[in-house]
């Protein structure tokens, strides 16, 4: 047994519980010395209880409990004292170079148009990291009602970079209001139910109506939401 220090992230992660196919939660931990976070079980370190969106520093008790076969370590910790805890807040910016909304040609065509994403970590109300990011269990909602087709690439190799890709072909001349929309929001907005929460980032498309009947198109309106996976 000896005494360490560790680091409990204020991000969570997903684990398997021991010898079964449960998915839950975890923690992300790290020893003083360690650089990178590991996961455990909520629950294994004795003594201690774990508070969301606040980040620790502790001592605890580090006792070695078995040997695996590959000659890696099972240790069990136990909570000796809590040396900090800090509330820790993370904020997504969304930029892009071109304006908002994005006006296409009357005629339409094929649009590329890059954005960055970073986030910003806050501990107790105090800026501490601003880095690119990936969109990662972020959600969107895409909207449009006028025969636009939109999609979300990675832009490159680099983390945090990615492009909206928008086609619309033809001229058009549609009665009522056009929407072509694409909003990014944090992971615990339920776009199911919540229609009115203020999204992180809301890029707006739009495409100048042509006269004349022979280009009515009908508004048909398709809204499509889910969770990044990349």
């Amino acid at each position: 047994m000896e005494i360490v220090k560790i680091y409990v992230s204020a991000e969570m992660s997903s684990c398997l519980l021991e010898d079964t196919s449960v998915e839950v939660e975890c923690l992300l931990i790290k020893e003083d010395n360690q650089e990178y976070y590991r996961k455990i079980e909520i629950g294994s370190i004795e003594g201690f209880e774990y508070e969301k969106n606040y980040e620790y520093e502790l001592f605890v008790e580090k006792t070695t409990i078995a040997i695996l076969q590959n000659n890696t370590k099972k240790y069990k910790y136990k909570l000796v004292e809590i040396i900090s805890k800090d509330k820790v807040q993370f904020k997504y910016v969304i930029q892009t170079e071109q304006k908002n909304p994005f006006i296409l040609p009357p005629e339409g065509g094929v649009f590329e148009i890059p954005f960055y994403v970073y986030r910003a970590k806050y501990v107790e109300n105090r800026l501490v990291q601003k880095e690119y990011y990936s969109l990662k269990s972020l959600k969107y909602r895409i909207c449009t009602n006028f025969g636009g087709l939109t999609s979300i690439e990675k832009n490159g190799e680099f983390v945090g970079f990615y492009k909206f890709v928008i086609e619309r072909r033809g001229y058009f001349n549609m009665r009522g209001n056009p929407e072509w929309y694409c909003s990014f929001y944090n992971s615990d907005v339920d776009l199911l139910f919540d229609v009115i929460s203020v999204p992180i980032y809301k890029q707006i498309f739009e495409q100048s109506q042509t006269e004349g009947e022979e280009y009515n198109i009908l508004p048909i309106i398709n809204i499509n939401s889910g969770i990044f996976e990349l």
